[in-house]
């Protein structure tokens, strides 16, 4: 759908990481845009690349995915470096990528302590589409004279100088916003309340808090961006996104330009003693940390994802536990002395943004009129920050994606699929939990199928009786709220360990209820039945709010499998 450029735009940006910035970076470089007309505003909650673009690897592929941005993006960061000196300013360069297969040995452990807490499984972020060949092995390059070469088993390329690179993602997720700025974007600090619609189908502005005087201010919109990451659902609960924590740490030590994923089967005796004497449990495990030689004399390093603390309100309250990040310390330095041997000068955590129905990304319009998303970039968001800044540039000031075929990472589509998901994937949510957790959770999941068919049922409803249609959305809403409160109970009877669950339940009931009120009091106005616009807005309004209450019983879910 084509838009008219020449009438006035006030553009808003949600989120200063590294889609926000690149979006307000390639705005401004768009032919269209004209300052004099365009006003374009970045609202951040904290500081620009605070969450997880300010604590990511960098690193950069023709390898990774969605195949239908990556070329586009890889290409725009070469292009972006050139002209703003990227190896100078934001550490871009082109490195050599390989994997490794090693078992990892203990050196003098008396010498060192290390921490190891350890996890039963894995939780891998994936960095390539699954179902792709493996790389071949081949002899281990000579520069990787970092590593203990009897510990490796096997090498294998993954990418070379040609199609890999990397940048330093605090540094040019910064850049991106000051050019940004230089060219006549606000960046404002504060912390998105509430997306203020005109109607059920139509944004006109956002409500944030100003994160010094904690003042609430009303903007006007003509086209609203989310781009808040794992936070993007906070924003707008219909966005099909959860959050996963991942910790990372940066060694100081000097090596050769080059990005290694690993595959460590563990010592056999890797219980360390603590500083107290007592030693810790054996590991006879397989981790898979990674790392990336950063051009500062620096190593990065990261390791599995987890689910144990939830996403908190803002990034500065993200809680990072240390001996996670002990952890990849501890692994790497069973193939690495120099590892081993060198500084950690930063243990750090972020949160991912995860599509629920898995892949990802999704961009474009939500078919809220002037309201897009661009959010569950997953462990590949700065890879992809250029593509998609270019890409929602485009949304804006031409109505439709140019530069790259996104059809699929559409978010109504996703958004759709995950409305729609056959009652028997829920069901095997239910058993999981059944046969693994605790069969008293199996009704959430229950509930949340049931629920699932109520309101795919009553999305296709006419309103030809405004009285039954609302009749039912409280009989629905009812039942889940009673489902949610008695299981809720439950929980908090069964065990200390489910607090966390317990509270994200009664959050979900605190939601239901203010639903009831809401729409109850409304039924009761004298007009409400004889006005169709105003029931579309509350079933919308309500619609929201129930699949709020099942996305986040999906996490819940989740958070137990």
């Amino acid at each position: 759908m084509a838009t008219d450029t020449s009438q006035p735009r006030n553009i808003v940006i949600i989120g200063g990481g590294i889609i926000g910035c690149t979006t307000a970076y390639f705005l401004t470089r768009h032919p269209a845009f004209n300052p004099a007309i365009h006003k374009i505003t970045l609202i951040e909650a904290q500081s620009i690349a605070s969450g997880a673009s300010g604590k990511a690897g960098g690193l950069l592929a023709l390898w990774a995915y969605p195949a239908n941005i990556v070329p586009l993006s890889y290409r725009l960061h070469a292009e972006l470096a050139k002209e703003h000196d990227g190896p100078k300013r934001w550490g871009y360069r082109t490195v050599h990528c390989g994997s490794v297969t090693a078992k990892g040995k203990l050196y003098d452990v008396g010498k060192k302590e290390a921490v190891v807490a350890g996890t039963d499984e894995w939780k891998k972020l994936p960095k390539t589409v699954k179902g792709k060949a493996p790389p071949v092995p081949t002899e281990i390059p000579k520069e990787l004279d970092w590593f203990d070469h009897d510990t490796i088993k096997t090498y294998s390329v993954m990418g070379t100088p040609e199609t890999t690179a990397q940048v330093h993602p605090y540094l040019f997720t910064t850049s991106m916003a000051e050019l940004a700025v230089e060219k006549g974007v606000e960046v404002i600090l504060g912390l998105v309340t509430a997306l203020d619609y005109t109607g059920p189908n139509g944004i006109k502005g956002v409500t944030y808090e100003d994160k010094a005087t904690k003042h609430i201010h009303t903007l006007s919109a003509t086209d609203v961006v989310v781009a808040a990451g794992p936070w993007a659902n906070h924003v707008f609960p219909e966005a099909p996104i959860e959050a996963i924590r991942a910790h990372s740490v940066v060694i100081k030590a000097d090596v050769s330009a080059n990005a290694v994923f690993t595959e460590i089967d563990l010592p056999k005796d890797f219980g360390i003693k603590d500083s107290s004497g007592t030693k810790r449990r054996k590991h006879g495990k397989t981790v898979n940390p990674e790392l990336y030689a950063r051009p500062d004399g620096t190593i990065y390093a990261c390791g599995e994802g987890d689910y144990a603390v939830p996403l908190p309100k803002t990034s500065d309250l993200v809680v990072c536990d240390t001996s996670r990040c002990d952890d990849i310390h501890a692994y790497l330095s069973t193939i690495s002395p120099t590892i081993r041997d060198s500084e950690v000068v930063a243990k750090q955590a972020c949160y991912l943004p995860l599509v629920l129905s898995g892949g990802g990304p999704i961009i474009g319009e939500t078919g809220i009129r002037g309201l897009l998303l661009a959010s569950g970039h997953t462990c590949w968001g700065i890879q992809n920050g250029p593509a998609t800044g270019k890409l929602m540039s485009e949304f804006i000031f031409e109505g439709g994606a140019k530069s790259a075929h996104i059809d699929s990472l559409d978010p109504q589509n996703v958004i759709q699929t995950i409305l729609q998901m056959p009652l028997e994937f829920q069901n095997r949510m239910a058993h999981t939990i059944d046969t693994s957790i605790d069969t008293k959770l199996a009704p959430l999941a229950r509930s949340a199928a049931a629920v699932q068919s109520k309101l795919n049922n009553l999305s296709g409803l006419q309103i030809a009786s405004n009285e039954l249609f609302i009749k039912n959305i409280l009989e629905t809403t009812q039942e889940t709220s009673n489902t949610i409160r008695d299981h809720s109970l439950e929980v908090q009877a069964k065990t200390s360990s489910l607090h966390r669950s317990v509270d994200q339940m009664n959050t979900l009931i605190e939601s239901v209820s203010y639903l009831l009120q809401g729409l109850t009091a409304a039924q009761q106005s004298p007009t409400f039945s004889r006005d169709t616009t105003e029931v579309q807005a509350a079933a919308s309004g309500l619609w929201r709010g129930l699949w709020l209450i099942i996305s986040s019983l999906y996490v819940l879910v989740r958070a137990f499998m």
